[in-house]
């Protein structure tokens, strides 16, 4: 007969528990995390943010492929191609401004204030900022240049 011993006495109720619960021990109280106030923010990868930034690059591509298939006039809404997945800011650019920021692929429009961290400003246009990246985030934006 295996006889368990405590190294102090159980009460009936932590004997059914011990019997009844699996044997993980659990290293913290709470099973959800909770933003910690004042605490660093933890940041994408450069990776991941180039990558986020070409996803953008290639919806502004789309609208002003679109804009060419209508034949439209004035200016044209343009998504800031900053690397904040949620960002939804506009820029409102002439057909001329957009393909002056596509004539280089590392080159990226992102609203003014955004990213202030994340590339070269290259030029500054008022609303606008267009960003130059380089190294990693340099090559990965020529390999998945749309003009190539």
């Amino acid at each position: 007969m295996n006889r368990r011993c405590a190294a102090k006495p159980e009460s009936a109720e932590e004997q059914h528990r011990r019997a009844t619960i699996a044997a993980v021990r659990i290293s913290r109280k709470c099973f959800f995390h909770a933003r910690l106030r004042n605490a660093p923010a933890v940041g994408r990868s450069e990776e991941q943010a180039a990558r986020n930034e070409i996803l953008f690059r290639k919806a502004n591509e789309k609208l002003g492929e679109k804009r060419q298939t209508l034949e439209l006039d004035g200016r044209t809404p343009f998504l800031c191609e900053c690397e904040e997945p949620t960002c939804t800011e506009l820029v409102h650019l002439a057909f001329e401004e957009y393909e002056h920021v596509r004539s280089h692929a590392n080159w990226f429009l992102v609203v003014t204030g955004h990213d202030p961290e994340a590339g070269r400003p290259a030029e500054s246009h008022g609303s606008y900022v267009i960003v130059e990246k380089s190294g990693l985030a340099g090559r990965i934006a020529e390999e998945e240049n749309p003009r190539r």
